[in-house]
């Protein structure tokens, strides 16, 4: 069975109803506008990564980046894809990927085995021009470097300009990849955030998440970088060199794997600036709860510089333990 992406166009609902008048049948294509299917068998659309962007500038958040990290792009298996699709809600019915005609770009990965678009995928302003319209993709089973499973994640500026078959193995397709710091990090596995860390007004700064990294030596802890300024990288940029990010987040005890599921920029303390951060570990033990789970609040985040243990309380401002 092909894998499938339904698109509603209901977006808010003013009203309580009952929880049985609210059941639509995905069977009936009466229940959705559009519905996205998969090009070949195993390519596994929907897996991973999907958002809503300004790809083309014209002010609206109406563009759609749908990922298959299974997908064999060039012969390269499991090297895994992404599609754009310019102003989407113009899209209905039955599309099929299968045909070009149904997308205006298509991003494969660069290598095989790499799996682009399993992890996160977002769209900011990473070059502060105004518009949401730069786009972070992840491979989180990438070698940079010759790092078996590092991870890689790639920025595209303007994206909206690209069109047709676009190669990540060509370094003029992007405009900076993010290297894993260390072998089986797996970098670009969990989510991806663009926000204000620095309050300047543009969501032009980046967290980006390695699970399975091992910070201070603990095993499988996590770490979260923060990236201000993100569109002024460019070219290979290797998180191994601290000068390549403002702040590294270390997960608390190892086994936490922080950074492997979500993460989200939003305007806590009400200031005005999407300035600061949740970020989780779904696996750790707070009050000796066996993975119960963490979440991390961390305002005014690009206060934040260097290593930031979240073992230390100081580190963070509230933590919510499942």
């Amino acid at each position: 069975m092909s894998a499938k992406v339904f698109v509603f166009l209901v977006f808010v609902l003013l009203f309580a109803v009952s929880a049985s008048a609210m059941v639509f049948d995905l069977v009936d294509p009466a229940s959705f506008d559009a519905n996205f299917a998969g090009a070949t068998a195993n390519d596994r659309l929907g897996f991973g990564g999907v958002a809503f962007g300004d790809a083309d500038a014209d002010g609206f958040n109406d563009d759609l980046i749908l990922t298959s990290y299974w997908s064999d792009p060039f012969g390269r298996s499991k090297a895994g894809e992404a599609y754009l699709i310019l102003n989407v809600g113009s899209k209905s019915g039955e599309v099929d990927l299968a045909d070009s005609a149904n997308f205006d770009a298509n991003f494969a990965g660069a290598t095989a085995d790499d799996e682009l678009g399993s992890g996160g995928v977002a769209f900011g302003d990473a070059d502060a021009d105004g518009f949401n319209d730069d786009l972070i993709l992840q491979a989180h089973w990438s070698d940079p470097f010759g790092r078996s499973k590092a991870g890689e994640a790639y920025l595209i500026l303007n994206v909206g300009d690209k069109s047709g078959e676009i190669d990540l193995a060509d370094p003029s397709n992007f405009d900076a990849n993010f290297a894993g710091a260390t072998a089986d990090d797996r970098l670009g596995s969990g989510g991806v955030a663009f926000g204000d860390a620095d309050a300047d007004g543009f969501n032009d700064d980046l967290i980006l998440q390695a699970w399975a990294s091992d910070p201070f030596g603990r095993d499988l802890a996590g770490e979260a970088y923060l990236i201000l300024n993100v569109g002024d990288k460019s070219g290979e940029v290797d998180l191994a060199d601290p000068s390549n990010f403002d702040a590294n987040f270390a997960g608390a005890a190892a086994g936490n794997v922080l950074g492997a599921i979500g993460v989200a920029f939003g305007d806590a303390d009400a200031d005005g600036f999407n300035d600061d951060l949740i970020l989780q570990s779904f696996y750790a033990n707070p009050f000796g709860r066996i993975f119960a789970g963490e979440v991390y609040l961390i305002l005014n985040v690009g206060d934040k510089s260097g290593e930031v243990d979240l073992a230390d309380p100081a580190n963070f401002d509230a933590n919510f333990a499942g």
